[in-house]
């Protein structure tokens, strides 16, 4: 049997779980008993998620997410009464680092915060975390970039992204690449088989140029000046 002490060696909770983690949220230990999920906080009281499955943690210091047996979201506060906000939803996933979480709801995504408001509405087919406070969202198989505020900041009209330093965006339009910015301006045109922000550059606050290929040729494309370096060329890489 398992328990956790603290670092002079004092028992917190006591052996008598099957599992225990180590973290806590809000002050209670996820653990298992019997064969049952629960949580026990550091005196030794125990709330029961039995009925409601897989324990989902994070919300607040109020609340906790679980799994429903009819594979949909709600949430449960510490004194295990069932808060009807969240009913309803089928995934949850806590952003990283941030009091945000994705939900869906009748095959949507949107998101929530950890006071359980809604702070994107479940409208997008499918929603994923990107870098620098930002979400790739994507409405009837077209893409585009949403802040945390549900502001859009790339439309939502492209086939797809690659990869972003986070004030450029690879984007695909017609099935060729290019690059817009965080106000969907085009930087570089949609012509080219590639387009690529190379990874050495990302925290270069001032990166310029973009390796591209078409026609079976690579070249460089300078932000601020055009064409850097033509499409001539079996290779090329590492322009600074």
């Amino acid at each position: 049997m398992r328990g956790l002490v603290n670092v002079f060696g004092k028992v917190v909770v006591h052996c008598k779980y099957q599992s225990i983690d180590v973290e806590n949220y809000a002050g209670l230990y996820r653990a298992q008993k019997n064969d049952t999920a629960l949580w026990v906080d550091r005196y030794g009281n125990e709330y029961s998620c039995a009925k409601y499955g897989v324990d989902r943690f994070g919300l607040s210091s109020k609340y906790t997410a679980v799994y429903y047996p009819r594979d949909s979201v709600c949430v449960v506060d510490k004194a295990n009464k069932v808060v009807s906000l969240m009913n309803g939803y089928a995934n949850y996933k806590q952003l990283k680092n941030k009091p945000y979480f994705l939900v869906s709801k009748n095959g949507y995504w949107g998101m929530i915060d950890s006071s359980l408001q809604v702070v994107v509405p479940t409208i997008y087919t499918q929603i994923e975390e990107a870098e620098n406070g930002l979400l790739k969202v994507a409405l009837k198989n077209k893409w585009g970039y949403i802040n945390l505020q549900n502001r859009v900041i790339i439309p939502i009209t492209y086939q797809g992204f690659n990869t972003n330093n986070g004030t450029l965006f690879e984007t695909q339009l017609n099935n060729y690449w290019g690059v817009v910015d965080t106000n969907g301006k085009v930087i570089v045109p949609f012509e080219y088989n590639s387009t690529s922000i190379e990874l050495y550059n990302y925290d270069t606050p001032n990166l310029t140029r973009i390796n591209v290929f078409k026609n079976g040729k690579y070249g460089y494309i300078d932000v601020n000046n055009g064409v850097a370096l033509p499409c001539i060329w079996r290779n090329a890489w590492g322009m600074q």
